[in-house]
C-alpha cells in the first residue's frame, strides 16, 4: 500500500520489484524520460525531493544538469526525437522559473524565456529553513520567508493546500505577495506531514485538533522566541483540506 512500500510491476513479464529505501508514504510521482516517454525517475520526499533512477541515461543527464544549474531545481519538460535536445525548466524559491534549451551533444544551455514575466527574482524573499522540538519531544522543521528591513514583522501562518503537504523551497506566489507587504510567512511541517517517513506520518493520525494544531501553535511561539516575528500579531492563510487544521487554530 501507499503507507508500506513501493513496487515496480513489469506488465510484460509480471515481475514485481520492490524499491528499497523509500517509505510508501513518501512517494510523489514517476517521471517519464525521452521522446518515447519511458518510465525512468521515481520522485519521493525524504524530507525533500529525491530521485530514484530506473534509466541509466536519465541518471547521467540529471547528474550533469545538476552541475549546469547548481542551486536550483529543474525538470525536463520536452525532448527532441533523438533525445539530444531537451527543454529544461529551472526554478527556485525566489524565481518562478526559466526555460532553457539544453543540447546534450554540445553541453550548452540557451535561455528560451521566463515562466512568469514581470517577476524580479532579486526582489523576492528567500525562504529560510528552521527546526525545533515540540513540548513532547517531536523534532519538527519548517520554512519562513521574512520581509527585508522589518523588525519582528507580523506573521502569516501558511497551512497550505493539504494537511500532509511538506513545506518546500519552491516559488509560491501567495507567500511572496504577503512578504512584499511586510508580513513574515511560515510553513511548519507538523506531525502527519509526508516526506519524513512512516512513523512521522502516522504520528498525525486522528491529530488534526490536537497534535497537529499544537505543533503549529508551538512553532509560532518558537519563532517568536527567536525574535523573528511578533507572536502577538499572527494571521492564518489556508485553503482546501488545510482549512481543517486552520479552523482548529482559529477557535483557540
Amino acid at each position: 500500500t501507499r503507507f508500506e512500500r513501493i513496487c515496480l510491476l513489469d506488465p510484460a513479464t509480471g515481475d514485481l520489484e520492490e524499491i528499497s529505501g523509500i517509505a510508501g508514504l513518501d512517494y510523489d510521482s514517476v517521471d517519464r524520460w525521452g521522446s518515447h516517454e519511458d518510465l525512468a525517475i521515481v520522485r519521493y520526499q525524504s524530507p525533500k525531493d529525491n530521485l530514484r533512477f530506473l534509466n541509466a541515461e536519465a541518471e547521467e543527464t540529471y547528474r550533469w544538469l545538476g552541475t549546469l544549474f547548481p542551486g536550483t531545481q529543474f525538470s525536463c519538460e520536452s525532448f527532441s526525437q533523438d533525445d539530444q535536445r531537451i527543454i529544461v525548466r529551472c526554478w527556485s524559491d525566489q524565481n518562478p522559473g526559466v526555460y532553457f534549451l539544453v543540447d546534450r551533444t554540445t553541453k550548452k544551455a540557451t535561455p528560451l524565456g521566463l515562466v512568469r514575466a514581470g517577476v524580479n527574482p532579486n526582489q523576492m524573499a528567500p525562504s529560510k529553513f528552521f527546526q525545533f522540538k515540540t513540548s513532547d519531544g517531536l523534532p519538527l522543521t519548517g520554512r519562513i520567508n521574512l520581509p527585508a528591513n522589518v523588525a519582528k514583522p507580523p506573521l502569516i501562518l501558511f497551512t497550505g493546500a493539504s494537511l500532509a503537504q511538506a513545506a518546500s523551497d519552491d516559488f509560491i506566489p501567495e507567500v511572496q505577495f504577503f512578504v512584499s507587504h511586510g508580513y513574515a510567512v511560515a510553513r511548519i511541517n507538523h506531525r502527519g506531514t509526508i516526506g519524513f517517513g512512516l512513523d512521522f506520518g502516522q504520528a498525525g493520525d486522528m491529530q488534526v485538533a490536537t497534535g497537529m494544531a499544537n505543533d503549529l501553535i508551538e512553532g509560532v511561539k518558537w519563532l517568536g522566541d527567536q525574535g523573528w516575528i511578533d507572536p502577538q500579531r499572527v494571521g492564518l492563510f489556508t485553503v482546501d483540506s488545510g482549512a481543517l487544521i486552520g479552523l482548529q487554530l482559529a477557535v483557540r
